[in-house]
């Protein structure tokens, strides 16, 4: 028909049929031109779209980001009371909530160090008030120890001069460490002055393990169980002289401190209560808690009692070095 037109044939698996296909060729031409402006006007619009689609991404990570580090410089100047909202669910939002929480527990942190360092400060002014009143206690203790000698009261001397000992071994020079010969000392000070207080009412035997009198102890462990024993034991005792009996000895590679008493006793709950400080009283309680910060949680006190059998309460965990 006077065109050009691209054939193609092909047969039949037998080879018996022959087919023939034409197509004219200008139908299967399309113009180059059409196709170079159709490709750049695709281009254009997809780069339009790139760099919109790049100003919406930047927007949206460069917004938080620029909060965060704005936190960063404020945190930086010494201000931790600042807040940062982000409720974004993508890496930036965990970055935020993850930086507010540290923030929050550095925050903490510095009020407890604050606090602390606080306390510390009060407690080393305490001290050195404290210094002042036991150099005023043993003056004020001489003066009436030599008025108790000019005047012949020799058993007033000999309470005034126990008392110096035993207060001279309970401040220690503010030290809260010594040895277990100077707490027997303190606690013998303390008993003594008890005798005499109550006309030698009741007995106190010791049962102490010498070879053990150089170890280290903290300060007035064995006295508060002394007073618990008297007030609460002894005194309650209704038959019979009441008796104490302070031991030391050796468990182990531990040192083992009991003080036992005839007194009418306690139970259980009530004696679980004094340790715990719910019960009436805090000695035992200020005890316990003292051990347990001086030589870790397995050391403390432990008491043992029945009702109308009395009562021991040992002190166990300090380790002998």
């Amino acid at each position: 028909n006077g065109k050009n037109n691209m054939a193609i044939r092909g047969e039949s698996d037998n080879g018996e049929i022959v087919f023939y296909y034409y197509a004219p060729v200008e139908n299967l031409v399309i113009d180059s031109d059409n196709i170079l402006t159709t490709t750049m006007l695709f281009a254009m619009s997809m780069c339009m779209v790139v760099v919109i689609l790049s100003f919406w991404f930047s927007s949206k990570l460069s917004k938080p980001l620029k909060k965060l580090v704005d936190t960063f410089n404020v945190v930086e100047s010494g201000n931790f009371d600042i807040k940062l909202e982000n409720n974004n669910r993508d890496e930036i939002g965990d970055l935020t909530r993850k930086f507010m929480h540290m923030l929050n527990r550095l925050k903490t942190a510095i009020e407890e160090n604050n606090e602390a360092h606080k306390n510390a400060k009060e407690a080393e002014l305490r001290a050195l008030q404290a210094q002042i009143n036991p150099h005023f206690l043993y003056n004020t203790l001489s003066i009436i120890n030599w008025r108790a000698i000019e005047f012949g009261a020799d058993e007033l001397s000999d309470i005034v001069l126990t008392l110096s000992t035993f207060y001279r071994t309970a401040l220690n020079r503010g030290s809260d460490e010594i040895t277990l010969g100077e707490e027997i000392v303190n606690v013998k000070a303390y008993t003594d002055i008890r005798l005499s207080m109550s006309n030698n009412g009741f007995d106190v035997e010791y049962d102490i393990d010498e070879t053990l009198l150089q170890c280290r102890v903290i300060k007035l462990i064995l006295q508060p169980i002394v007073e618990n024993a008297l007030d609460h034991g002894i005194k309650e005792l209704s038959t019979g002289r009441g008796k104490i009996i302070i031991r030391a000895s050796k468990n182990g590679n531990e040192l083992l401190l009991e003080v036992s008493d005839n007194g009418e006793g306690m139970s259980r709950e009530l004696a679980d209560d004094i340790i715990s400080g719910t019960a009436k009283g805090y000695g035992l309680k200020n005890v316990n808690d003292r051990l347990k910060v001086k030589f870790g949680n397995q050391c403390g006190l432990r008491i043992e009692s029945k009702k109308g059998l009395g009562t021991t309460v040992y002190i166990e965990g300090i380790r002998i070095e």
